[in-house]
């Protein structure tokens, strides 16, 4: 190589290439992980059960001011407008004309691989004639057309550009950087330096921070056995309520269980907290109760019915009387 030549991009096209990229890389995950998605049938079917029978009074003082969350909210806009400027930035790639083309002396002669000697020279005269300036052509095309006549008859152009890809032998070889010119400007470099730090040393920390990984389930130490399914959780809260549910056992008895809370993010930090549970057999159902007997309310209404009818006889004797 004849020597490297290092270069930003001054027209823009490639830094699109690099920014679609980017912003796709981003958005993709990131919609998978944060669309807000809906309650499952068994958090609807539980949530129902608390409104009917959890009626005690934070929770009668909860309904009557509810505090909207506006998170879900956001997090729609957010990835919304990513999707809208991915969309916007592949738009502008696929409008985007292609700078480099690797050269080819049969498409520049309208020519296919593999022609022989006298077509090339039959289409090169037909070109000739077409594009000479002399008779108002166009010189730049002419150029072109000459030099791919030359690189397909001539044996050292054709060498030449068989092995280094252009007739005139090899070239230099330049090398570009997809990010504007303006990024290295120094009249912008205060700009870039704070940008750049505001990323690095500020959003990117809070945002990592803010993405904890934790998982809380029940395990019977014991037995070395996990009682419940795990439960993530992204993001500790001041107080949440989470329910576990697992089989019950089998035999009424005392048993010990652990809840652990326990983070693949930090170390030395895991809750580990004991729960007992004490099963008791269950009582047998009452065959005969006074409540279901219905032999009794059937004599009820039957001296009722007859104590009715001796009254409405005694009253319509009182009548005749009268009469």
């Amino acid at each position: 190589m004849a020597g490297q030549q290092f270069q930003y991009d001054d027209s823009g096209n490639t830094f699109f290439y690099f920014l679609t990229s980017f912003v796709g890389l981003i958005v993709i995950p990131a919609t998978y992980y944060l669309w807000p998605r809906d309650q499952n049938a068994e958090q609807i079917r539980l949530k129902n059960i608390r409104k009917v029978y959890g009626r005690c009074m934070w929770y009668r003082l909860r309904l009557l001011k509810p505090q909207p969350n506006i998170i879900p909210t956001v997090k729609k806009i957010v990835l919304l407008a990513g999707w809208a400027l991915f969309l916007f930035l592949a738009y502008k790639v696929s409008k985007t004309d292609r700078e480099y083309q690797e050269y080819n002396p049969y498409e520049v002669l309208n020519l296919d691989p593999g022609a022989t000697v006298a077509e090339i020279k039959k289409q090169y005269r037909l070109l000739s004639l077409k594009y000479h300036p002399d008779k108002g052509g166009d010189e730049v095309m002419f150029m072109r057309i000459a030099k791919a006549y030359a690189a397909l008859t001539d044996e050292e152009s054709r060498k030449n550009w068989e092995e280094f890809g252009n007739p005139d032998g090899p070239q230099a070889t330049s090398f570009g950087i997809a990010l504007p010119a303006w990024i290295v400007d120094q009249k912008n470099s205060i700009l870039v330096l704070l940008v750049y730090g505001l990323a690095f040393m500020v959003i990117l920390p809070v945002v990592v921070e803010k993405q904890e990984w934790w998982w809380l389930y029940i395990a019977d130490r014991k037995e070395q056995t996990l009682i419940s399914m795990p439960y993530h959780v992204c993001t500790l809260k001041d107080t949440e309520e989470v329910e576990l549910k697992f089989p019950a056992p089998g035999k009424p008895g005392n048993y010990q269980y652990t809840v652990f809370l326990r983070s693949d993010s930090y170390m030395g930090l895991d809750q580990i907290k004991p729960l007992k549970l004490e099963v008791h057999e269950a009582k047998p159902v009452p065959e005969n109760h006074p409540q279901w007997d219905t032999a009794i309310e059937g004599d009820e209404d039957q001296e009722d019915s007859e104590g009715f009818e001796d009254s409405f006889e005694e009253e319509e004797e009182e009548e005749e009387d009268d009469d």
